[in-house]
């Protein structure tokens, strides 16, 4: 019958569509997987996608879009795998190029024992110690702030706040961040006194004579830095 239907010149049967392409996501990421990708290069009238993520079908039924967010409540922190097929009305195509996804919404360990000299004259150098690994994305910088100014980004454990013109009591805290972007909680904030003025000098008075011994006095000093005469 087959050949037949061949010799009687009997139309071929359509081939269904070829795998979507260009299947991308931003990776790695601190929000939910946003995918997107390219139609088919031959279709048979209307397209429609399923997406799957690690073998598994994530679409309850087909979408008509080229983009797809995974919000579903099986995605677990770390690496997934997701394909795209397409579906016309010949049938369903093979299965996209896969593209893997690193999801990380966690925030990285709080950085811990965050210390400086004070009270200073020179400017604040800060030191401050790593909270531990980002277990998932890796770790990728560290926030320094006075009060509530982000002052630096840096990979060191230390950081001279060299911008510090006004003198008095500075509160410092340092933030961790990992490669996904998510931001930790802030440190324990340390105080810092800078005091770059010299307290004014005394001022002698006419000694005073007796018989015996030749008294001194003097105007006190002056300190207006905020960290106090020492002596």
């Amino acid at each position: 019958a087959v050949v037949l239907a061949a010799l009687l010149g009997a139309p071929a049967a359509l081939a269904a569509p070829d795998a979507p392409t260009g299947l991308a996501a931003p990776t790695p990421t601190n929000t939910r997987p946003s995918l997107s990708w390219t139609a088919p290069a031959n279709s048979t009238g209307a397209v429609t996608y399923d997406v799957w993520r690690n073998g598994t079908k994530l679409t309850a039924s087909p979408i008509t879009v080229r983009t797809y967010i995974d919000t579903s409540a099986s995605l677990t922190q770390g690496t997934s795998t997701y394909t795209v097929t397409a579906n016309d009305s010949t049938g369903t195509s093979p299965a996209s190029a896969s593209t893997a996804v690193l999801y990380d919404s966690v925030p990285p360990p709080v950085p811990t024992g965050l210390a400086a000299t004070t009270p200073t004259s020179s400017k604040p150098v800060l030191t401050w110690v790593s909270g531990g690994n980002d277990a998932t994305s890796g770790f990728a910088a560290y926030q320094v702030l006075r009060g509530t100014t982000l002052l630096a980004t840096t990979t060191a454990t230390t950081y001279t706040d060299t911008a510090l013109t006004s003198s008095g009591s500075q509160s410092y805290t340092v933030r961790a961040v990992d490669v996904a972007g998510n931001v930790s909680s802030a440190s324990a904030a340390k105080s810092v006194i800078y005091d770059p003025t010299a307290p004014s000098a005394p001022v002698l008075t006419a000694p005073v004579a007796t018989n015996s011994t030749t008294g001194l006095s003097w105007t006190a000093s002056i300190d207006t830095g905020g960290s106090n005469l020492a002596g």
